[in-house]
């Protein structure tokens, strides 16, 4: 939450500088003193509103003078803050103070400051850049010391690839045997990690990852892109529209780097897929989608036999080439598949890391992530129990339903209305049951409408009309079967919204006149 600072720090007289006329005119100064009382409360702020914090020091005839260089988030030029022999003083430009209104920015300055023996005593406010820019000219060797405090600077735009970057034409990192694929071939093509690299960054502290963990996950990300090739059959990553917002993100990159794979358990709908493909995006894995079923073989799991001018070949499945490539293989309804056949995942996820086949084993690639879901519920028929022995060699996150979703809402719409959020929740709930149950309304499974919705509710507020209005112009609506849709009118109406209206056609459905 945005707020002001002012109150928690004491203001003097209005200091001055050595500085041209012409500047002083320009620059508004006042005195500012710390409250100590308030440390604790801005600190933990710091990795949110600052990107990117800088350490120089040079001798200006024989006085030491420091500067501390900040990225603020949001803004353009940098602030500084400069203790030489006329004390602690914070310099920065932003459209807020320049035109006389209150800003944060010096405050988290000043803390910083703080945490370095560097206590503020004036803080300026310049209306254009270039007023200090004379203050700081000597300044030319800055060390980054952002991880003092909890800060991952973004990379420059134009960032060159990763030193020994190889380009994806050449031998696999990881050794293979000759197996003869139709179905998968690596695609020639070099990858660059910084590519879109601060747009995962920012997402990152959104989610309040920590500091150390970004550093990890960008280890990770540069290793990846170096090593792991795209073939023709896995989708290649790239950003959600909605990336999985809520505290499963950090669990799930937390247990990846401890080195283990991961099983996925939920309703549908509670955001298994956005977070299997919102690690895809962080971390650059391509992607292999294989779906269990009832039917499947410990053959069919790693391939098929096909036949082609005369020749037998022994095709790679989705999951076989994701360990021999690398990448995510994205086993779904894995509790579909009969407990005894999954045996043949056990070689790939413990000790040994290869996977047997026909054609002999496979080394699993360094950069193989394998991760389960399983749909749980009544309305799910035909799943078994999933194998102990399988379920061991996995870190197994069983996420919540509403509390993500609501979670969401709250931070893609700002409604802050329980009321409002509660509503919403319990029209997704029964229109999901609805679709698991008798697949009717799957047009309207979607989470884009409830946000729409939700800022619908928090511009315009919340009353009947506008509950009405809300459910069916963005999530009602989007169905366009229109029996589908008399269903979901219907299971609304005699569960959680009674007093939504039937609409002309309803009534003339009903009456057979339609």
């Amino acid at each position: 939450m945005e707020f002001s600072l002012a109150f928690l720090f004491n203001n003097n007289t209005e200091g001055e500088r050595k500085m041209t006329t012409a500047t002083k005119k320009r620059i508004k100064a006042q005195g500012t003193t710390i409250n100590p009382m308030v440390l604790a409360s801005v600190l933990p702020q710091i990795p949110s509103k600052i990107n990117q914090v800088e350490r120089a020091e040079v001798d200006r005839g024989g006085s030491r003078a420091i500067a501390l260089r900040f990225q603020f988030a949001g803004l353009r030029d940098p602030g500084y803050i400069i203790s030489d022999e006329n004390g602690v003083s914070c310099f920065h430009f932003c459209e807020a103070c320049a035109n006389g209104n209150n800003c944060n920015h010096w405050v988290y300055a000043g803390v910083v400051a703080h945490e370095l023996g560097m206590e503020l005593k004036k803080t300026y406010f310049p209306k254009d850049p270039s007023d200090y820019g004379h203050l700081i000219s000597d300044f030319v060797d800055f060390e980054d010391i952002s991880l003092q405090f909890g800060v991952v600077p973004p990379i420059s735009s134009g960032s060159p690839p990763s030193a020994g970057a190889v380009s994806t034409t050449g031998v696999a990192p990881t050794a293979a045997p000759m197996i003869s694929t139709k179905t998968a071939t690596p695609i020639a093509v070099q990858r660059d990690w910084t590519v879109g690299y601060n747009d995962v960054l920012a997402y990152l502290k959104s989610e309040g990852v920590e500091a150390s963990m970004i550093v990890e996950l960008k280890e990770l990300r540069k290793s990846i892109y170096d090593n792991v090739q795209l073939t023709t059959m896995a989708t290649e990553p790239v950003k959600p529209d909605l990336p999985y917002m809520g505290s499963y993100a950090g669990r799930a990159f937390r247990h990846i780097l401890a080195g283990k794979d991961l099983i996925l358990i939920g309703d549908k709908g509670c955001g298994k897929d956005t977070l299997i493909a919102t690690i895809a995006w962080v971390l650059g894995l391509p992607v292999y989608l294989q779906p269990g079923n009832a039917n499947e073989t410990k053959e069919s799991i790693v391939g098929d036999r096909s036949f082609a001018k005369g020749e037998v070949f022994f095709d790679l499945s989705p999951f076989a080439t994701s360990v021999q490539f690398g990448g995510i293989s994205n086993y779904t309804e894995l509790n579909m598949i009969p407990g005894q056949i999954t045996a043949v995942f056990h070689p790939v996820l413990d000790e040994n890391r290869q996977l047997p086949t026909l054609k002999g084993p496979i080394p699993r690639h360094d950069h193989h992530l394998f991760i389960g879901s399983m749909n749980v519920g009544e309305q799910y028929a035909g799943v078994s129990l999933t194998n102990g022995a399988l379920m061991d060699r996995f870190a197994i996150l069983e996420m919540p339903y509403s509390l993500e979703f609501k979670d969401l809402l709250i931070r893609k719409s700002g409604l802050t209305d329980n009321s409002a959020l509660k509503f919403l929740e319990d029209v997704k709930k029964q229109i999901d049951e609805l679709i698991a149950t008798e697949g009717t309304g799957e047009r309207s499974k979607t989470i884009r409408g409830y946000i729409d919705a939700a800022k619908h509710f928090k511009k315009y507020g919340v009353n009947l009309n506008l509950k009405v209005e809300a459910v069916e112009d963005f999530i009602l609506n989007k169905t366009e079967d229109k029996i589908e849709k008399f269903k979901m009118r219907d299971r609304l109406r005699q569960s959680i919204f009674p007093d939504l209206p039937k609409t002309q056609e309803e009534e003339d459905y009903e009456n057979g006149t339609s």
